[in-house]
């Protein structure tokens, strides 16, 4: 990943406006290949559901065969649905750049469309999107990455959930080497780093 500095120093998120307690936001993550992401937001307290999908195309269906293979323009993401009463959205920025992708990554080697692996935020209010965009400000400003950080801010105009095989990916197939070699590395580093604000067993 192209840090200059350790996850555990990375800035943290502005405050934020406060909100009632049983009010819940939508925003949709592209960070690559979706299994990896998948797996760190399910394990926030404050998460109340994630959803693996396709965002950001054209056409009026997506699936991960025509994703991955790049006859579809949409890109992976996943759906988070949170309380901001009890995780900020801040919070979740701050995993999405420093732990569940590298930003600045122009476009990501493996044999799935690059472009389906793009860094994007789709927000569903302008609150959300002033937020992403002053976090993204602040981390460029400071240096925090080697490269610029490339993640688009986009509306969300559409979203296709996943097949049922990629909901939940790591915790059933632990053994496929993506999770492995991945998506198991970072569980860990956020089980390190954000302890406190994990879904308690």
């Amino acid at each position: 990943m192209g840090l200059r500095i350790s996850p555990s120093a990375f800035p943290k998120p502005a405050a934020e406006e406060v909100v009632s307690s049983n009010e819940t936001r939508t925003i949709v993550l592209g960070a690559g290949l979706f299994w990896c992401a998948d797996a760190l937001f399910r394990r926030l307290a404050g998460v109340v559901s994630v959803r693996p999908g396709y965002a950001g195309g054209s056409k009026a269906q997506a699936s991960f065969e025509a994703v991955s293979s790049g006859r579809s323009d949409h890109v992976f993401v996943i759906e988070v649905v949170y309380e901001p009463a009890r995780l900020a959205l801040g919070q979740i920025l701050q995993i999405f750049f420093s732990i569940a992708h590298d930003p600045t990554l122009p476009e990501r080697k493996s044999e799935v469309a690059a472009h389906a692996q793009r860094s994007v935020i789709y927000y569903t209010t302008p609150t959300q999107r002033a937020t992403a965009l002053n976090y993204i400000g602040r981390l460029q400003q400071a240096g925090v990455f080697n490269a610029m950080i490339l993640t688009e801010v986009n509306p969300l105009a559409s979203f296709f959930e996943a097949e049922p095989i990629h909901h939940d990916y790591a915790a059933t197939h632990p053994h496929k080497p993506h999770v492995r070699m991945v998506t198991l590395p970072k569980l860990n580093l956020l089980t390190k780093l954000h302890g406190p604000l994990l879904k308690q067993p």
